[in-house]
């Protein structure tokens, strides 16, 4: 820990969904526009004060208005306390659908305590030191074990199958429509397979779409086509509605990148989004076709 929580944080996270919260940025004595960023939620274009007012009801409280580019936020502040009240905000997401808007409201209730020391606690047991989020323990597939088999359906309703993809490297990107940071992981792996186009490289990207939301696979899959459309992605979506091959993989999580070598083993796992995406999976790619 270098003593910012925040660069820490992005330092093993990356521009992920993860985020400072703001009141470690007040109190570790960042400035005025380093604490407003942390409201940002890694989803608000740049914010700027808008409006201030002080509501006179029970214990009172004081309200900061923010707006941005992309939506609006509003902080509630105890007048006597200072601790946070309520955050509350809408944003359209960079890259997302016309007409799409996501809407939060988080309610804080704080306590002051003598101390922490009954509170936290932590056993080290047999856990390890990591790097970054990407190399924590899970059921995910141990790199050099045969990847599960799969076949499922693409949007136009053909059938892909793992096997049939043997002697090429797959990129296996799972997604969701309700996932956000799978919006930004996708045009990363949809820049990747053009690049390997462009070069005659036997590689196949494809997303695979889990743990949808919906009330049956018609109704998931509509989602997914009307979501496709609107991003004029160029790779090919996989529909997995009951999520079994997803299970298959380990539920990794959302958005989750996994690299099958030509030969059908696991290659690598990659959970959530990372900087320097596309370059890294270039990289590993090249890697793959050498060794084969």
């Amino acid at each position: 820990f270098s003593g910012d929580f925040g660069a820490d944080l992005h330092r093993v996270a990356g521009n992920s969904s993860l985020f400072e919260p703001p009141p470690v940025a007040m109190h570790s004595g960042k400035s005025l526009d380093a604490c407003i960023d942390t409201f940002r939620f890694n989803l608000l274009a740049p914010l700027r004060i808008a409006g201030y007012r002080h509501v006179a009801s029970g214990t009172g409280e004081n309200e900061v208005r923010f707006v941005a580019d992309n939506g609006e936020l509003t902080v509630a502040i105890d007048a006597q306390t200072h601790f946070f009240k309520t955050v509350s905000f809408e944003v359209r997401p960079p890259n997302a659908p016309e007409g799409f808007l996501v809407h939060v409201k988080g309610t804080f209730l704080p306590q002051v305590l003598s101390g922490s020391k009954a509170m936290i606690t932590f056993t080290l047991g047999s856990r390890s030191a990591v790097e970054n989020l990407t190399d924590l323990s899970s059921s995910r597939l141990a790199a050099g074990s045969l990847a599960p088999d799969f076949e499922l359906e693409n949007l136009d309703g053909k059938k892909i199958a793992l096997h049939d993809l043997r002697g090429s490297v797959v990129v296996l990107d799972f997604w969701a429509t309700w996932c956000v940071p799978c919006w930004r992981a996708l045009k990363e792996t949809d820049a990747l397979s053009r690049w390997a186009a462009a070069e005659k490289l036997p590689v196949a990207v494809l997303g695979v779409n889990a743990l949808e939301q919906g009330s049956n696979a018609k109704e998931k899959i509509g989602r997914v086509r009307e979501f496709w459309k609107s991003q004029g992605f160029t790779i090919a979506t996989l529909v997995d509605p009951e999520s079994k091959m997803f299970k298959a993989y380990g539920n990794p999580g959302l958005p989750s990148v996994v690299l099958v070598s030509p030969d059908g083993t696991i290659l690598r796992y990659h959970e959530g989004v990372f900087p320097e995406m596309e370059q890294k999976l270039k990289g590993e790619v090249q890697d793959s076709l050498i060794r084969r």
